[in-house]
């Protein structure tokens, strides 16, 4: 025989099946707390590495911003050693121009002087009466 009444046994009894149900639902939650840490520790290395990647490609926009900086710098340079080649273009065409133009006028074919009078001068003048280049006629 049991030590208790029935009427404590009865309580014992739901004492027990609330215990072991709770005991059940004790079981479920800490499966499912797993699951959740579980979770959280996939989201966690996730996380890690979208942080590496970013870190990643935080280095690599760095470097291609150096690379700009360093690109714009000696396209600047290279455009002042263009420019500055262009003006000695410029003055070296200027004094090829003006050989040319020297040499052209130099060595241009002058106009010949007529020895024969032309036909409708009506009197040709001997060349010894004309006065010579540089002297002047004197009246004496």
């Amino acid at each position: 025989m049991s030590d208790y009444t029935s009427e404590e046994e009865a309580i014992l009894n739901e004492i027990y099946a609330t215990r072991h149900v709770t005991g059940i639902k004790d079981l479920g939650l800490l499966g499912k707390t797993k699951e959740l840490e579980e979770n959280l520790q996939g989201w966690n290395d996730a996380y890690e590495d979208l942080e590496a990647e970013v870190a990643e490609l935080q280095d690599k926009n760095f470097a291609l911003e150096k690379e700009v900086t360093e690109l714009r710098t000696n396209l600047r340079d290279e455009s002042k050693v263009n420019a500055r080649e262009l003006a000695e273009l410029r003055v070296e065409l200027q004094r090829a121009h003006q050989i040319i133009t020297t040499m052209i006028s130099k060595y241009q074919p002058k106009p010949r002087k007529s020895r024969v009078a032309p036909a409708t001068d009506p009197v040709a003048v001997p060349d010894s009466s004309l006065p010579s280049p540089g002297t002047s006629e004197s009246t004496t």
